[in-house]
């Protein structure tokens, strides 16, 4: 998934190219409502609202930022990294699942 997303209704999307902090998903899940899960070689799931609350507070622990290495994996064995993506004047986060 380069610097470019098309969501399901075709809109395309620009990775900011900054991975997000913990915290600062913390602030802006709540603000934006939703979020992608990218896994590479699996359709991306997009969750909204209660589902993506609880799916980020499962993997939160498990969430590298730039700054950090030897983030522990979770039950599955992966980590996750978060970054901002921007369509116009929308935002989007996006989780990518086993970094």
């Amino acid at each position: 998934m380069n610097d470019r997303l098309w969501d399901q209704d075709g809109r395309l999307w620009h990775r900011t190219f900054e991975w997000l902090d913990r915290d600062e998903v913390d602030r802006l899940l709540p603000q934006l409502g939703r979020l992608v899960v990218h896994k590479y070689h699996a359709p991306l799931r997009y969750l909204s609202g209660r589902e993506a609350q609880a799916w980020w507070s499962k993997v939160r622990p498990h969430t590298q930022t730039s700054e950090e290495d030897g983030v522990t994996p979770d039950e599955e064995d992966y980590t996750y990294a978060a970054a901002l993506w921007t369509s116009e004047n929308d935002r989007l986060l996006v989780v990518e699942q086993g970094c």
